[in-house]
């Protein structure tokens, strides 16, 4: 499955929203996710992708395909060390 569908699924599995996804949806004002949501969301992923995403990485995360590209960027360089 690729990195878009399982955040996606996590998505589903971690919060009450139940609608599309896509990448450019705000987690905010689109999924209507609540800081519980959130946070319930971002220990799902790093237990999912075995990640650490740290304080820097969270600031910038307001769409789907910002949470994308972090795991991303994460998964990268843990693959180059």
């Amino acid at each position: 499955m690729e990195l878009q569908e399982r955040i996606k699924q996590l998505i589903w599995k971690n919060t009450d929203y139940r609608g599309d996804i896509f990448q450019e949806s705000r987690l905010i004002n689109d999924l209507h996710l609540e800081s519980l949501d959130l946070l319930m969301l971002l220990n799902a992923i790093e237990d999912e992708f075995s990640i650490e995403i740290n304080g820097d990485d969270l600031e910038g995360l307001y769409t789907v395909s910002d949470i994308t590209g972090v795991i991303q960027k994460i998964l990268d360089q843990k693959a180059a060390s």
